[in-house]
């Protein structure tokens, strides 16, 4: 029985068939990588397989950013192969990963979004826009958008998702402040200007 047309790890040993059908997308998957982050990835979601009794290919987000929060130093990679193998292109907030330059190379190639990164860069350089926003806060909001639509080319960006992003950045801002606030009227008291 393939376990990729069951959605169920098989319980038990597996045999080397059912293992390779299981695991031969990830092991395409990790092929671009070092071998040895590769490797490990692929026995953190080996691992992570066989402690759930199913299979990654029936993980929902919050399963990929359970495995990625524990996997150490394989975090920001088996954050990518939830992206790649899982389609969950949001998976970086849910996980809660900021390092956005990593993962999108894990996610995407080495460098696949530096064109895209570039034209941003040139554009708004050309707008005379501080160079310390660029490589920080422009930098993290173009990426954060390319692994959320699930691509590294910027023309393949929708109105749609653009606005959506820009709604939840302003959701977590005003929760931000809000967190801020409350913070500082239960440590001082209600101030009265």
């Amino acid at each position: 029985m393939n376990p990729a047309d069951t959605d169920q790890a098989p319980t038990g040993t597996m045999t080397r068939e059912t293992l390779l059908d299981l695991m031969g997308p990830v092991d395409e998957a990790v092929r671009e990588w070092p071998r040895k982050s590769g490797r490990a990835t692929r026995n953190r979601v080996l691992d992570a397989v066989r402690a759930r009794g199913l299979s990654y290919q029936s993980w929902d987000e919050a399963t990929w950013a359970e495995v990625s929060l524990t996997a150490g130093p394989a975090r920001l990679h088996i954050a990518a192969l939830g992206h790649r193998l899982g389609g969950y292109h949001r998976l970086h907030h849910t996980a809660g990963i900021n390092q956005l330059h990593r993962l999108a190379d894990l996610a995407f190639g080495p460098e696949a979004t530096a064109p895209a990164l570039r034209a941003v860069e040139e554009t708004l350089s050309s707008w005379q826009t501080s160079p310390h926003l660029l490589e920080w806060q422009v930098g993290n909001a173009v990426l954060d958008a390319l692994l959320s639509a699930g691509t590294p080319r910027l023309e393949d960006l929708t109105d749609t998702l653009v606005r959506q992003l820009v709604a939840d950045h302003s959701q977590h801002t005003v929760l931000r402040i809000d967190t801020i606030h409350e913070f500082i009227h239960d440590a001082h008291g209600p101030r009265h200007h």
